[in-house]
């Protein structure tokens, strides 16, 4: 990168861990890597980092990193028609084509849905191969970060899961030895894998991993990264393996909704890593991607329209977990009301989570097996709007 002297006779340059400050007067600054050349005429502000107009930045969607030190950084892989389709993604990374842009994400969190955007810099290039192909199939990210902990997440061990399609894999680093933590490999649909390593976290942890991810053929992508507090069955779970594009969400809707089976991963304590967790590596560049704007005052609904829909709810021996929407009207402490008659709802169970949302899951345990019950959904608005569900039935196995 070449940067062209500014055409001012006071100004400095200075060079502060890859980031390029202009303090001083208003300049024209032209920056020119290979065949593309990137003008931008405003003025800077003193202080102020230049985007890496080369950068991808959430190319799945997100809000933005939390800051310079958060995210994942990865680098992009392609199968141009000379190479054949390979079926992991060590292939994909050891023999692809490496293209010049680096990609930040904060963090792995794309549930099935279509993918026919490509990638897109920071200044607006959709990002092409030689031959001139976008790039919606065939491709692999090779992501870096580091994992910490939270505010509010417990000390503990933790066990690790990956939802993808297509193949993708997680490594911890052991010491200076690299080891897997997931294996979730393959050209195969949406499926869910989960990790059987225990790994200790406390408020000192700082762990390096790496998550491969490939793309085969168009359309569907996922690539999700999920953790729990080690449960004290061992690590099982009943959803290992289980597979299918439209089994954890439902990808015809934009963006795509929770499927009952995602809504009992969450129940047992899954959850996909927060943007909070991803910490960029000290030896690496920081992240160059604008923040999240601060959050809109989003006046409450108009009474009228604020309703619940897709209630419904699967069950097992002992327990039944409920899912609900509230469409556009993101709610939080929700409830359920619930008993052996539809006349005589005399239970109240409350919503798992506290945060605003749109999508409500409540479990309620300790049931006899072999049982028909009888639920229903409220939830309130801002405006104190109430509104209830119709009554479902569920019968325990």
């Amino acid at each position: 990168m070449t940067i062209r002297k500014p055409s001012c006779s006071l100004y400095f340059l200075a060079l502060i861990s890859a980031t390029i400050l202009l303090i001083g007067c208003e300049v024209p600054l032209e920056l020119k890597k290979g065949d593309t050349t990137i003008t931008a005429d405003a003025p800077v502000p003193v202080g102020t980092p230049v985007p890496n107009a080369e950068a991808v930045c959430n190319p799945f969607g997100g809000t933005g990193p939390l800051g310079r030190e958060h995210g994942l950084s990865a680098s992009l892989y392609y199968l141009d028609d000379h190479l054949p389709h390979y079926d992991n993604v060590s292939a994909y990374i050891s023999n692809g084509l490496k293209l010049d842009a680096t990609l930040f994400l904060d963090q792995v969190n794309v549930p099935t849905r279509p993918f026919d955007e490509g990638f897109v810099t920071n200044d607006g290039r959709v990002l092409q191969t030689p031959a001139g192909n976008t790039l919606y199939e065939w491709f692999a990210l090779d992501m870096s970060s580091e994992l910490r902990l939270a505010a509010g997440d417990a000390a503990g061990l933790y066990q690790f899961a990956l939802i993808s399609d297509d193949g993708s894999t997680a490594h911890y680093k052991d010491g200076s030895e690299w080891k897997t933590l997931v294996d979730n490999d393959g050209t195969h649909a949406t499926r869910f894998k989960v990790g059987q390593t225990p790994i200790p976290f406390d408020g000192l942890t700082q762990l390096p991993i790496k998550l491969k991810y490939y793309q085969g053929p168009r359309m569907h992508i996922a690539a999700m990264l999920l953790w729990r507090p080690w449960p004290a069955d061992g690590g099982s779970d009943a959803a290992e393996g289980a597979t299918g594009n439209d089994y954890f969400f439902d990808s015809t809707k934009t963006p795509s909704t929770v499927k009952a089976p995602y809504a009992q991963l969450l129940a047992r304590g899954w959850k996909p890593v927060a943007p909070a967790n991803f910490f960029l590596p000290v030896t690496g560049p920081a992240n160059p991607c604008p923040p999240p704007p601060p959050p809109e005052e989003v006046p409450p609904p108009a009474p009228g329209i604020f309703a619940i829909s897709s209630f419904d709810g699967t069950s097992t021996s002992s327990s039944v977990s409920l899912i609900w929407q509230t469409a556009d009207h993101p709610t939080s402490g929700g409830k359920i009301y619930w008993g052996l008659s539809s006349d005589a709802l005399d239970d109240v169970a409350l919503e798992n989570g506290g945060a605003p949302s749109t999508t409500h899951l409540a479990v309620i345990g300790g049931l006899q097996p072999a049982t028909a019950y009888y639920f229903q959904a409220e939830s309130s608005d801002g405006a104190g709007n109430k509104v209830r569900s119709n009554v479902i039935r569920k019968t325990t196995k």
